[in-house]
Formats: structure tokens, sequence, C-alpha cells
């Protein structure tokens, strides 16, 4: 079993081989994912050599960062948004709202109708109720 060293990443999903040598321009990514290579018989496998890769929840940190970062941005838009149309974002902010919540008033409305035919059918004392 024969192991290189790292022989190509991935820069936002395209494949960059580093052992051209006249990539050194480029700028170094924080998103750069490096790619090592194991030699197992006549197979080559590819993996991911991420050193804290194997920490629970370390992408769900690192996207949690990403995401915290573009908030002044996010802010800014919806600023912007209010001065051009404040009623519009108003009433998209209420019916976006609405949207989550209708299937949940859905399937209690139904899940109500249904006890209540439930209980029709077989009646207090849990015995069924006959036709006749």
């Amino acid at each position: 079993m024969k192991e290189d060293a790292p022989t190509a990443s991935l820069v936002n999903g395209e494949s960059d081989d580093s052992s051209g040598g006249d990539n050194k321009s480029k700028k170094e990514s924080e998103s750069e994912v490096p790619i090592r290579t194991r030699d197992i018989g006549i197979w080559r496998m590819f993996y991911q050599d991420s050193p804290w890769g194997f920490l629970p929840g370390f992408d769900t940190i690192r996207k949690l960062k990403e995401v915290i970062s573009a908030l002044p941005f996010v802010w800014r838009f919806l600023g912007e948004l209010w001065l051009l149309a404040p009623g519009y974002l108003i009433l998209e902010i209420l019916l976006s709202i609405w949207g989550s919540l209708d299937g949940a008033i859905s399937l209690w409305t139904t899940t109500q109708m249904l006890q209540t035919v439930s209980a029709f059918l077989v009646g207090k004392r849990g015995k069924a109720v006959s036709d006749g």
C-alpha cells in the first residue's frame, strides 16, 4: 500500500493540479479542499485531506461562520427594500409566514376531523356502533 503526497485540490468544484508549478499566482482560498491519493493494489483511491474533518459538526460550524459573516449584507439589503417599498416587504414577510404555517394548520384540522369521526364511529365506551 503506497500513499502519495497531495496531488490535486478542488477549489469551488473545479479540479486544480498542484503539480503544474505555474499556479503560484493564484490566491489561496479558504474553501480549497486538498485531495490525497493512495494506491491499493491496482486501485487508486482519492480522498479528502481535511485536518479537522473527523470532528462532528466542524462543517456546520464553518457554514455558520459564513452565514454570520453575510448578515450585514442581508441587513443592508432588507433596509434598501424597506426604503423602496415598505408595504410590499411587509406583505412578502406575512405571506412567507402564512406559507410556512399553512401545512401545520391543515394537518391540525385534518387530525381534529379524523378524531371526531373516529369518536362518532366507535362511541364513548369503545363499542362499535351498529348500523341498525
